[in-house]
C-alpha cells in the first residue's frame, strides 16, 4: 500500500510538472506586454484567459491603416494612396501658383513692394515643399498642418492687399471744390442731357441745377457759374454760343472710391 501511494504521488507530481512546463511554453510564445493578455491568479483553475490574444511578429513593420465605418482597421490600398496623392498634389500646385499670381496682380501692378513680394514668395515656396513632402510620405496630419500654414500666410500677409482690387487708392472727390474760395460764391449747374449722381450734390455741398446748354439766353443769364459735366464743355456747348463765353477748366474729379475702371 505504501508503494502504491508513493507511485501515485510521484505520478501526480509528474503530471503537475508537465502542465507547468506547458504553461511556461505558451507564455514564452505570447507577447506578455499585450494589454489583452490576462494571466490567472494563483489558486484558480490552471487555464489562460485570453479574451483577445494578438499574435505579434518579432520583426513587426510599420503599416498605414484606414479606419472603416465598423471601427476596424485595414491597410491602405494602392488606389487609396494614389487618390490621396492626386488630391494632395493639386493643393501643392495651387501653392506654387500663388507666387506667380502675386507677381501678375500685385507686384507688376505696383500694389506690393519688392521686399514684401520676396518675403511672400519664400513663405509660399516653403509651405509648398512642406505639403509635397507630407503628400509623398503619406503623412495626413503633417499635410493638414501645411494647409493651415498656407491659409495663415494668405490671411496675414496677402489679404491686406486684396482691398486694392475693389477700392481706388487715390480717389479724387468733387468735395475739393469746397476748399476753393473762388468757386464758393458761384452757382453750380449741369447739363440737363446728363444724369446727375446724387452723391455729387452731397460731396459738393451745393445745389446743382440743370441747364439747357443749347439755350444761349439761359446761359448768359446764369453767368458766371460752374458747369459740372461728364464730357468736356466744348462738346456740350455749341460753337455759336461758346465763342461768346470765357471757358476755364478747373479740374477733373472721378469721385470714385471703387477700383479705377468701375
Amino acid at each position: 500500500m505504501v508503494t502504491a501511494d508513493t507511485d501515485h504521488s510521484f505520478s501526480t507530481l509528474l503530471e503537475e510538472a508537465s502542465r507547468i512546463i506547458q504553461r511556461i511554453s505558451v507564455l514564452s510564445e505570447l507577447d506578455v506586454t499585450d494589454p489583452f493578455l490576462s494571466v490567472p491568479a494563483s489558486g484558480k483553475e490552471n487555464t489562460l484567459s485570453t479574451p483577445d490574444i494578438v499574435a505579434r511578429s518579432p520583426d513587426n513593420g510599420t503599416s498605414i491603416c484606414i479606419l472603416d465605418s465598423a471601427g476596424k482597421t485595414k491597410n491602405a490600398t494602392i488606389k487609396d494612396r494614389v487618390l490621396y496623392r492626386i488630391n494632395a498634389y493639386l493643393i501643392v500646385v495651387a501653392a506654387l501658383a500663388l507666387p506667380i499670381a502675386l507677381y501678375l496682380f500685385m507686384y507688376r501692378e505696383g500694389r506690393m513692394g519688392t521686399g514684401m513680394f520676396v518675403w511672400l514668395v519664400v513663405l509660399f515656396l516653403t509651405v509648398a515643399v512642406w505639403l509635397f513632402r507630407s503628400a509623398f510620405k503619406l503623412q495626413p496630419f503633417s499635410f493638414l498642418m501645411g494647409i493651415v500654414a498656407l491659409f495663415a500666410v494668405a490671411e496675414l500677409f496677402v489679404m491686406p492687399y486684396i482691398g486694392s482690387f475693389v477700392s481706388n487708392s487715390d480717389p479724387k472727390s468733387i468735395s475739393a471744390t469746397r476748399e476753393n474760395p473762388e468757386l464758393q460764391p458761384l452757382p453750380f449747374y449741369h447739363s440737363k442731357d446728363e444724369v446727375l449722381r446724387i452723391e455729387l450734390v452731397y460731396e459738393a455741398h451745393k445745389k446743382i441745377g440743370d441747364m439747357d446748354l443749347t439755350n444761349k439766353e439761359e446761359i448768359i443769364k446764369a453767368l458766371p457759374f460752374v458747369l459740372i459735366s461728364q464730357k468736356p464743355a466744348e462738346q456740350l456747348i455749341p460753337d455759336s454760343i461758346r465763342k461768346d463765353l470765357n471757358l476755364r477748366f478747373i479740374d477733373c474729379y472721378d469721385n470714385n472710391r471703387w477700383a479705377k475702371g468701375t
